[in-house]
């Protein structure tokens, strides 16, 4: 096949004669269409002929049917199409409810009734100026969607002897989420600005990179309960600030000045607010101004990873819920952390009982969510409903389907269950919505390892690249983010190269348990068995009680008839068993 495509339509085959019937009348009104006559769908030569089709053509027309939403072809070629950046036409056969893997790529898409077919052709005019999703976004200003793409860079702590990071770390956080919850505003996740909290190109650099326009940054001061907070606007396109202003006043204020910043710099882009847009904005996670710094503070511990940083998060957590017992998101917060602790390093259930008690408090004071139901499904895998947990990532996905973790959790619920294909849909649509995020990389990189595709591991190996190494640069000593960034390596068939940054690695006297266990699955990737086994042994000294992932470690080859390594299997056993009763 080496003539370009208009269309390719993706139907299911028990839709066939209304798919042909719409690809004749697409061919008399001189569009060149490729759709599977063949049933080839079903056969050995799908990768080939259908992902050739797809990186054909410009459109993938997607009949939405009873028989097409619950169709794994369907899905794949869906998803492909939405992974190569085309554009997407959903043609509606019959009404039905979508499942949760056709959410995020069909999320605002306008769809057509099969029956209009004059409409489907204005359709298809509109897209036949041969831009797709991603050239379109290149040019990184308002474009025909109407959606203003913004970033918010790391505000600047400058306090008196410093000491505040937290503070203008929420202060991001705030206005990342708050902005980027709004009905006609795209902001970068707070992964892909961190990089410029030490390092500032020109502005129009910055916009470049992120591809955005509109870029918004600032600097915090504290002294006492005293505030002052310096915020600008600035189109990166134009050279020009559009507004900035200056915010006094104490920390019990802090919140009226995040609203007053929003509204400003919605007023500043013209944007219309809707009554919903409003109701976000004004929304505050709690009214007492020092839980909120100790939540925040506690945010900051927690995403170091490592078993004493959750310690004081969880600690800080706490302190906050003492001062205001509604905060919803401190008790997600304990709830997170709590299983984190349970998942990598104690099997006590005291853990799963504060995670489940936490949930219900946050339940209760904001009724059900995406965040809400994404950490149940953890907590019903971690008590090994499987199914339960997969229900409950579902509802995650339904309820918020921009919602990076509720795709993270359906992907850990599908593992569960061994649906491997469907997976990889998930961590895949993970890593699109989170692209910033060495978290979903390293996930959907795992899940590709186990599938023994070598090609397209090697290839998101190398997509994942910038993504660690930016990380590694801003915080150079995160042990666990360079154990996953070595075996990234290995994936990428960097293997002198991995194994140099593991030797390095085992030396430092302070890496964490968990930061061990994943040492020890690289060496036996690379075959120095014994280096692994060493790892593992350090892991369990340094208290990682995943038992879970050690018996699932034993499915490597070389371990099933190694003595040392049912010993230390049988040895962490009586380690839980001991700290459990004692």
């Amino acid at each position: 096949m080496s003539a370009p495509i208009d269309i390719f339509i993706s139907y299911s085959s028990y839709d066939r004669e209304k798919a042909l019937t719409l690809a004749g009348e697409l061919r008399r009104n001189g569009y060149e269409v490729w759709m599977d006559q063949d049933g080839i769908g079903g056969a050995q030569n799908w990768s080939s002929e259908i992902v050739d089709a797809i990186n054909k053509t410009k459109t993938v027309l997607f009949l939405i049917s009873k028989n097409s939403v619950t169709s794994h072809n369907c899905a794949k070629e869906i998803h492909l199409a939405n992974e190569k950046y085309k554009n997407i036409l959903p043609v509606v056969l019959e009404k039905t409810p979508l499942p949760v893997l056709f959410e995020y790529p069909l999320v605002g898409l306008q769809r057509v009734p099969y029956e209009r077919t004059e409409a489907i052709l204005q359709a298809l005019e509109v897209l036949k100026s041969g831009k797709t999703v991603l050239e379109a976004m290149s040019s990184h200003s308002r474009i025909d969607d109407g959606i203003i793409r913004l970033a918010v860079l790391p505000f600047e702590d400058q306090s008196p002897g410093g000491g505040n990071d937290w503070l203008a770390s929420g202060m991001t956080d705030e206005l990342i989420n708050t902005l980027g919850s709004l009905e006609r505003m795209r902001v970068n996740p707070k992964g892909d600005v961190l990089y410029y909290k030490k390092n500032r190109p020109k502005l129009e650099e910055i916009a470049a990179d992120l591809k955005c326009r509109y870029l918004v940054d600032g600097t915090v001061q504290k002294a006492g309960e005293r505030t002052r907070i310096k915020v600008s606007l600035t189109d990166a396109r134009e050279r020009i600030q559009l507004w900035h202003e200056k915010y006094d006043g104490m920390l019990d204020d802090i919140f009226d000045l995040q609203d007053k910043t929003c509204f400003a710099i919605a007023e500043a882009l013209k944007l219309t607010l809707t009554l919903d847009d409003e109701k976000k904005i004004e929304a505050k996670p709690t009214e007492n101004a020092e839980a909120y710094e100790l939540w925040l503070k506690g945010r900051e511990y927690f995403i170091r990873f490592t078993r004493s940083d959750n310690e004081r998060a969880l600690g800080l957590y706490e302190a906050a819920l003492r001062l205001d017992p509604s905060f919803a998101d401190a008790h997600l917060s304990v709830a997170l952390t709590s299983l984190d602790y349970y998942h990598k390093y104690s099997r006590d259930e005291e853990w799963i009982a504060k995670a489940h008690e936490h949930i219900l408090l946050a339940e209760s004071v904001t009724g059900e969510t995406a965040p809400i139901n994404r950490l149940r499904s953890t907590l019903a895998r971690m008590r090994g409903h499987q199914e339960e947990a997969l229900a409950y990532a579902e509802r995650a996905v339904q309820l918020d389907p921009k919602y990076p973790a509720a795709y993270e959790a359906l992907g850990y619920a599908y593992r569960s269950l061994h649906r491997r294909e469907d997976e990889v849909i998930a961590r895949k649509q993970a890593v699109q919505l989170w692209e910033s995020s060495f978290i979903a990389h390293f996930n959907y990189l795992i899940v590709l390892a186990e599938l023994d595709d070598p090609a397209r591991l090697a290839e998101a190996a190398r997509t994942a690249f910038p993504v660690f190494e930016r990380h590694l640069r801003l915080t150079p000593d995160d042990h666990n983010v360079r154990v996953q960034y070595a075996k990234v390596l290995g994936w990428a068939g960097e293997h002198d190269r991995s194994l140099a940054e593991a030797r390095t690695l085992e030396a430092n006297e302070h890496l964490d348990g968990h930061a061990l266990y994943n040492l020890a699955g690289l060496y036996f990737k690379e075959g120095k068995n014994q280096n692994g086994l060493s790892a593992l042994r350090k892991a369990v000294e340094r208290g990682y009680r995943n038992i879970d992932s050690f018996r699932h470690m034993s499915k490597v080859p070389q371990l099933h008839d190694m003595p040392e390594f049912a010993a230390l299997i049988k040895e962490l056993e009586e380690k839980i068993a001991n700290e459990q009763h004692g």
